[in-house]
């Protein structure tokens, strides 16, 4: 995963933090201007609509606008209505990321996932090096 961020060049606010993934090549905008969600007619993509505060030393992120689809690994079926949460906590070069999906049509109780990855400074990674025997 990569992070970076937009500066707004007039104030040197943080207008928006993007997180790329390697796996299907996903591109996310986390909007942080204080912008409001779009009406619930806006087109929904695979990576939603998602806007962050910060709550101490804690990004947190909401998204809305999910295309149907699934839960990643277990098979869950996702409705457009679903949203999700997101928690990005750094400790020194490691840095946890928690989402939980809540969704009125499929879930009975929200789905938390937790992810976590080391900071590096190399260009690229491969995602699952190997040495050949």
């Amino acid at each position: 995963m990569r992070i970076w961020k937009d500066v707004d060049p007039a104030t040197q606010e943080v207008v928006a933090w993007h997180t790329y993934m390697e796996y299907q090549a996903q591109l996310r905008t986390i909007w942080m201007d204080g912008r409001p969600h779009p009406g619930p007619n806006a087109p929904h993509t695979w990576q939603g609509f998602s806007t962050g505060e910060w709550k101490g030393d804690i990004l947190v992120v909401t998204t809305t606008h999910l295309k149907i689809g699934w839960i990643r690994r277990n098979g869950l079926v996702l409705s457009d209505r679903a949203t999700m949460e997101d928690r990005f906590v750094r400790h020194g070069d490691t840095l946890t990321h928690i989402a939980m999906v809540v969704d009125p049509v499929y879930l009975t109780e929200p789905v938390i996932k937790t992810n976590g990855f080391r900071l590096t400074n190399q260009v690229a990674v491969q995602p699952y090096p190997c040495e050949s025997v």
